[in-house]
């Protein structure tokens, strides 16, 4: 055996994981340890992957940080939570986290800039790989997001994303990228496991039979491989309830993610620059009905002009 053999070999497992939405409950951006939920499974998905022999890794976007909603003493508030609530049994090795974000939703000053470490880019799994001497060659990205599977794949390793009964059905699209997909972490666990000597993971019946006789009998559907199944053009009659009420909440999911709190200060001043022209129109409306024409004039004219202000900062900053 070669010296680059006997290194591959020596090289750690792991297991790399979204925070969010993956170990625990989504529910927008988390800023109080009080609000940690552990995905339903997410402590005896993550115990088998330590039996297993994997190191767990959690790597984790964080923009509330840059965005003023938390500070960093919040997010290791959070995460030591999270360690607390998951136990011994599946303690998890390492945490990092991205607090940077690129753009005017960045309030923080210090945190506004662009970063290798904001997922969809491999830097947070590249910085676990050279601290714990982790071979990304043989270790797995999990997650809920596009962004997860974009990341692990730029690192190396292989994907599994959670678009099932836990985390709505993607469309085709998005999951075109994973190498697998799975209904929850539970089902995510068991992957890894069957691909323990690098072979494919292999069903017991064709992908389409098992979920929908899993759908018929009220249980979860089970794990399907994105690379080797196809994403049903018609779904049988049977099953489309089902995948309706599917999509359903993946639109609500998306729904709750664009009504997280979206501050700036220029939105601010847009506002303030609005109430500042109904204030100028009202005076020289009221100047106006007293007579005093040459005063009324002024006030309306710069009524326009704070409203023009107003107008123009809300086009600028439009998404």
């Amino acid at each position: 055996m070669s010296n680059a053999d006997r290194a591959h070999r020596a090289a750690r497992r792991a297991v790399f994981l979204d925070r969010d939405g993956t170990i625990i409950e989504d529910t927008g951006f988390v800023d109080d340890p009080a609000k940690v939920r552990l995905a339903p499974g997410a402590a005896d998905a993550l115990a088998r992957l330590r039996r297993a022999g994997f190191m767990l890794v959690v790597a984790s976007n964080q923009s509330g940080v840059a965005r003023g909603l938390m500070t960093e003493e919040t997010v290791h508030a959070v995460n030591a939570r999270i360690a607390e609530l998951l136990g011994d049994k599946a303690g998890l090795d390492a945490f990092y986290y991205c607090p940077f974000l690129d753009g005017d939703e960045a309030v923080v000053g210090e945190y506004r800039k662009d970063s290798d470490w904001r997922k969809p880019r491999p830097g947070m799994l590249r910085a676990a790989a050279r601290e714990h001497g982790i071979d990304l060659r043989r270790s797995w990205m999990i997650g809920d997001a596009p962004r997860d599977v974009e990341a692990g794949r730029a690192a190396g390793c292989r994907t599994v994303l959670l678009a099932g009964a836990t985390a709505g059905t993607s469309p085709p699209e998005r999951c075109s990228a994973a190498d697998y997909l799975a209904a929850s972490l539970t089902e995510a666990a068991k992957i890894v496991e069957q691909f323990m000597d690098g072979q494919p993971v292999i069903l017991e019946e064709p992908a389409a039979q098992a979920r929908a006789s899993a759908i018929a009998a009220g249980a979860e559907a089970p794990t399907t491989p994105a690379t080797s199944v196809g994403w049903p053009a018609l779904p049988p009659a049977g099953e489309v309830p089902a995948l309706l009420r599917e999509i359903r909440d993946q639109l609500d999911r998306a729904h709750r993610r664009e009504r997280q709190p979206d501050f700036s200060f220029v939105k601010l001043l847009g506002t303030l620059l609005q109430l500042l022209a109904i204030v100028a129109g009202l005076w020289g409306t009221v100047s106006l009905v007293s007579g005093s024409d040459a005063a009324a004039a002024s006030r309306l004219l710069l009524a326009c002009l704070l409203q023009l202000m107003c107008v123009t900062i809300h086009v600028t900053t439009r998404e």
